[in-house]
């Protein structure tokens, strides 16, 4: 078995960092390397590196001119027992008392209290605390299992030397020892001034102002040190907050497969509402869309659903994110509206859509608790023989994650994921003898000859914003260019061209086939576009610079509580709006229900509208 590590950095757009080729390969390692000499001797290059450049390293960009880069580690990605094992938890939750890398929660208390604030949460000096207790009883086997056992430690991180946020100087002593250092200084600081400040205030009256504005001085210099020392200058790869959970193993590949494991088993096994027969005949006929055809659901056997697993197999978690929104389509006409496991599936969905959201708000960081909250309860009654799952448990602390890292399906393992396809393809082309070297000397090549380009200079070629295909060139007197000249006057009316499909950002839209969210949406509603016609507009060096949607405009009468979708209209109202006028750039097909039209919008927040 081979671990893979791969890193992307932070400060590339967004629209790009998802993109295959902006995850670059850090290291290859087996799994009886790993047993015999330990992650840390083979990371410990990788390690030394980021504390040698959290100083920051000045690199000639061009002739005579330097520039300061520091090297900041913001976030580990990765599935919970290689979080676990890289963070110094123990892989197998099971085989810890306290079963959660984030609080003191034991396995008997995650299965009855459903909010953050409920568990008490691990700091990072408790943390250093148990981690020293274990070197201490290291050779004494029963104290050692006995706290590693009850806390779920094992050792120390390996991530812990890595600097986390932007820091000035070196340290490796814990930031809570730094903060009650000047937390102590402070109080120091405090208690000099206000006894001089009295006392010069009693003695010294006529020279009272004067010593007013000079403490005050003082106080509000050293106040405002302080506070700038502890949000820009922090020190370590914090194991507690910097690992945040991972949407695709413990929702997708987790929460959400083990309940639709569990719904199927209640439909089909125990209520017998409809056969497997039915629901694949459903899922064959069914009309996903272009964009979603790799995606589509694999078969799914009366073996999986009997399966002691609790997990749907053979099942991806694009698929099983596929799944979960059109089952609701499927089970329609079979299993009734007030059915509470049926309900209990819904607020499953909806509470994924709000987890997915690509922002952040207030109103959704106060509304998610609430909604795991009432998803948790009723998952408990419906299912009382079933136990709440680490996995599960992990959504209580999802809120405070958005919080500090923003919208988590920027830090999915999805495109991660999918860079392993690249290797897979070259393992059965490299040399068996060193397959590790094989194929990271062949990836390398191809990043070298990806960003070969003159010196100083960043390929243009590596990130396109447009890709499309057959073009066909418009004349200046057409109508789609009058439309456009009116709509944005100050577009320069020359070369205008008309293509069947384009990609933004390497997400592809076809004419008749795709709807996009526009910034036209009401207070209460969204609104979307059908898109018909496709025009580019290439500058007179040829290079692309706009892009435009020609369409009608899809309406949105409801949101329809049962379907976790918009019930949507199409009008004979002709709209145009170039791609940054494009709320999110995912095409959304409509799916027909009951002869109704829906939008089942993965991107967008419920919240923001209902």
């Amino acid at each position: 078995m081979i671990g893979f590590f791969y890193f992307r950095l932070a400060n590339i757009p967004k629209e790009y960092r998802s993109q295959i080729k902006s995850i670059q390969l850090l290291a290859l390692l087996l799994k009886e390397d790993v047993k015999e000499f330990g992650v840390e001797s083979l990371l410990s290059d990788f390690i030394d590196r980021c504390v040698e450049f959290k100083d920051g390293i000045e690199i000639e960009l061009l002739p005579n001119q330097f520039r300061r880069f520091f090297l900041v580690v913001t976030n580990l990605i990765a599935d919970t027992p290689a979080a676990n094992y890289l963070l110094g938890f123990k892989e197998g939750v099971g085989q810890a008392l306290r079963c959660c890398r984030f609080c003191f929660g034991t396995r008997n208390s995650i299965q009855n209290l459903f909010k953050e604030t409920d568990f008490v949460l691990r700091t990072l000096e408790e943390h250093y605390y148990l981690c020293t207790l274990l070197d201490q009883h290291q050779n004494n086997n029963v104290l050692f299992n006995h706290f590693s056992t009850t806390y779920g430690i094992n050792n120390w991180s390996v991530l812990r030397k890595i600097p986390g946020d932007f820091l000035l100087f070196s340290s490796d002593l814990p930031k809570s020892l730094f903060i009650y250092f000047f937390l102590f200084i402070l109080y120091c600081y405090y208690f000099f001034f206000f006894f001089f400040f009295f006392f010069f205030f009693l003695f010294f009256f006529f020279f009272f102002f004067f010593f007013f504005f000079f403490f005050f001085f003082f106080f509000f210099f050293f106040f405002f040190f302080f506070f700038f020392f502890f949000f820009f200058f922090s020190l370590d790869f914090d194991v507690l907050v910097d690992a945040s959970p991972d949407l695709m193993h413990t929702i997708l590949e987790g929460g959400l497969s083990h309940e639709i494991h569990l719904f199927l088993r209640y439909c089909i096994v125990e209520m017998r509402y409809f056969t497997v027969v039915n629901l694949n005949a459903h899922l064959d006929g069914f009309s996903f869309g272009y964009n979603e055809k790799d995606n589509i659901p694999s078969r799914i056997e009366l073996s999986h659903i009997n399966s002691a697993s609790n997990e749907l197999p053979h099942q991806n978690a694009s698929q099983i994110w596929l799944l979960a929104r059109c089952l609701l389509f499927l089970i329609g006409n079979y299993v009734p509206l007030d059915n509470p496991n049926r309900i209990c599936f819904q607020s499953h969905v909806r509470l994924l859509f709000e987890m997915l959201n690509p922002q952040v708000t207030p109103n959704l960081i106060m509304l998610l608790p609430d909604l795991i909250l009432g998803h948790h309860q009723m998952f408990r009654q419906i299912y009382p023989n079933v136990n709440i799952t680490p996995k599960l448990h992990f959504y209580v602390h999802i809120p405070r994650m958005m919080m500090i890292h923003g919208p988590l399906r920027w830090i999915m393992a999805t495109r991660f994921e999918a860079k392993h396809q690249y290797f897979k393809k070259v393992a059965r082309k490299c040399n068996w003898k060193a397959p590790l070297e094989s194929c990271a000397e062949r990836h390398e090549r191809k990043v070298a000859l990806l960003f070969q380009t003159q010196p100083g200079c960043f390929p243009p070629s590596i990130y396109q914003k447009f890709l499309f295909g057959k073009t066909l060139e418009l004349g200046f007197q057409g109508h789609l260019v009058q439309q456009i000249l009116n709509r944005y006057p100050l577009v320069m009316g020359h070369n205008f061209f008309s293509v069947d499909w384009i990609e933004v950002f390497g997400t592809k839209f076809t004419i008749l086939e795709a709807n996009v969210r526009i910034l036209d949406g009401l207070p209460d509603r969204p609104c979307y576009l059908r898109i018909d016609v496709i025009v580019i507009q290439k500058n007179l060096n040829e290079e692309t610079i706009a892009c435009y949607f020609f369409g009608k405009k899809v309406n949105v009468l409801e949101f329809q509580e049962s379907l976790q979708a918009f019930r949507v209209e199409l009008s004979n109202e002709t709209i145009i709006r170039n791609s940054d006028e494009i709320s999110t750039l995912h095409p959304l097909p409509l799916w027909s229900y009951q002869g109704n039209v829906y939008i089942s919008d993965r991107t967008c927040s419920f919240s923001d509208w209902i």
